[in-house]
């Protein structure tokens, strides 16, 4: 009899956990409070000091290849290309194209991603990136380029993707933005399925999926915190570009088939979800 109702107990406790599972994937992630604060920096000296300021802090702390980069010809050009790169990736991600682009006579910067590259703290380190964070960093690095270039252009890949389309959609003082791969949503399947995932993940922040990168000099492994709060913030650029038209010049998004296991569903992309208000400025390929 003992026995019966102990093993009783497990069941009701293992059925509450579940419940509660299934609670947490049903409630959705908010994706309020995700809209720009723009404060563009005018002077070219000032945004170099700012930009050499976050480098030179990031020596103290960050492994060398993850650092923040900036290629510049000592003067304001005409035109500054910003690159953001994927989650637990790194500005090196952006080394062969942004020295092309450079060679072009352009500016380039690449801003490491938040939390990125921190010296000992592994991929749980990422944890703490939210899509507040992200709004932050891409507020700040778009309001830093303004000083390095007349006309301001955005590529992003996967987790930069999202941020490189949340720019197209928020930020007028863009010229181009190009959206790679963006991770807009979980993983292929059904649209629920997606946003059961999103939900339930941006509640169990600290969970680390042993999948992911093991290349030399980035994160190995996929925090589950981190990848829910790039999903938040994909959502938020997807139903704002379903109702208002994107603020940026030019926009462009870019799916890699047959899929990108990061980002969205085989070939379709989350390119097929992301409007634009309509406009034919999209293309997937």
């Amino acid at each position: 009899m003992v026995g019966m109702l102990a093993g009783m107990s497990v069941v009701a406790l293992g059925g509450t956990f579940v419940l509660a599972l299934v609670g947490a994937a049903l409630v959705p992630a908010s994706t309020q409070g995700l809209k720009s604060r723009p404060n563009p920096v005018a002077e070219y000296d000032d945004a170099v000091a700012e930009i050499e300021r976050m480098i030179a802090w990031d020596a103290g702390i960050v492994r060398r290849a993850c650092r923040s980069t900036l290629l510049t010809d000592n003067k304001k050009t005409a035109r500054v290309v910003v690159c953001f790169h994927g989650l637990t990736d790194s500005p090196l991600q952006f080394s062969a194209f942004g020295t092309a682009i450079f060679e072009t006579g352009v500016n380039v910067v690449a801003i490491r991603l938040p939390y990125h590259g921190l010296g000992g703290a592994g991929v749980g380190g990422l944890s703490r990136l939210d899509a507040t964070a992200y709004r932050d960093y891409a507020d700040k690095t778009i309001d830093l380029a303004h000083g390095l270039g007349e006309e301001v252009d955005v590529i992003g890949v996967s987790a930069g993707g999202v941020v490189a389309a949340w720019v197209g959609q928020n930020r007028s003082d863009v010229r181009r933005s190009i959206a790679v791969a963006p991770a807009l949503e979980a993983v292929a399947g059904p649209s629920f399925g997606s946003a059961g995932i999103a939900n339930l993940s941006t509640k169990v922040r600290n969970l680390e999926l042993p999948w992911g990168p093991s290349i030399e000099l980035v994160h190995s492994g996929m925090p589950l915190g981190a990848l829910a709060e790039t999903f938040r913030l994909g959502k938020a650029v997807t139903l704002a570009s379903q109702d208002s038209a994107p603020a940026a010049e030019s926009r462009t998004c870019i799916s890699i088939c047959p899929t990108d296991s990061s980002t969205s569903r085989p070939c379709s992309c989350a390119c097929s979800g992301f409007r634009w208000a309509g406009r034919p400025s999209v293309s997937t390929r």
